[in-house]
């Protein structure tokens, strides 16, 4: 039902530095995980973000469905429509002053498949890797000015920036989102699909159990035009993207 559900937005789509591109990802807690950045975290928040912001082919949607939150953890989110700025705080975010590193979800050691035949090549960690420590410079806010695509993930953000305008406008952006943020509980049954490329989600931190009654979510990413991705896309079934 949920890769249904994405093949109405467009075309499902992994990445091959997750669990070895695996199309439909369970979400809960996982003990040791308490306090990453990580969707697999709890106690603490999971700070809102564009979801895998550092990559060109990041997800048009994400789609989450719920299977058990017996807890009504909230999902935090807001849209882009929704932030007032000045015209020159979204000038300054229109131009390629801002760098976002990869998130610790496409770190090997989290790779944990065992599936030798389709696990991601120590290629592909190393184009990682230098995203990491030579990351491109990008916009945060590009497309039409009346409701432009938004590209945004904070604690994986390089700063200080040797830039204090392009600092200012970081930091009003930063205040503006947490000022506007929406709640949502996504309960068993239940389906919230989030434009990636126009609104930044999160979530509230909650106490985990780890007695098989936590928040579980299944989560599946859809991109609008798969064929943005032609000779980068590999796994099993053709779309894990690197």
């Amino acid at each position: 039902m949920l890769l249904l559900v994405g093949s109405l937005l467009g075309s499902p789509i992994s990445f091959l530095t997750q669990r070895a591109g695996e199309l439909i990802r369970d979400v809960f807690p996982m003990p040791d995980h308490e306090q990453e950045k990580l969707a697999s975290s709890s106690t603490t928040t999971l700070h809102w973000h564009t979801e895998d912001a550092f990559h060109p082919h990041r997800p048009d949607w994400v789609v989450l469905v719920g299977l058990r939150n017996p807890d009504d953890v909230s999902t935090t989110f807001v849209p882009v429509t929704d932030l007032d700025l000045a015209p020159d705080i979204r000038r300054t975010l229109s131009e390629e002053r801002f760098t976002i590193v990869p998130d610790g979800s496409h770190s090997p050691t989290l790779d944990s498949t065992g599936d030798s035949a389709h696990s991601p090549s120590a290629e592909t960690f190393h184009r990682i890797v230098a995203e990491t420590y030579r990351p491109r410079e990008l916009a945060i806010l590009t497309g039409d000015p009346t409701a432009p695509f938004l590209c945004l993930d904070p604690p994986f953000m390089r700063r200080p920036l040797q830039d204090p305008r392009a600092e200012t406008a970081l930091d009003t952006l930063i205040d503006t989102v947490d000022r506007s943020l929406r709640e949502v509980t996504v309960r068993p049954g239940q389906i919230l699909v989030i434009d990636n490329k126009r609104a930044v989600h999160g979530r509230r931190p909650f106490q985990p159990r780890y007695d098989g009654t936590d928040r579980w979510l299944r989560r599946v990413k859809v991109a609008a035009d798969l064929r943005t991705t032609e000779g980068r896309r590999f796994g099993s079934h053709g779309r894990a993207v690197v």
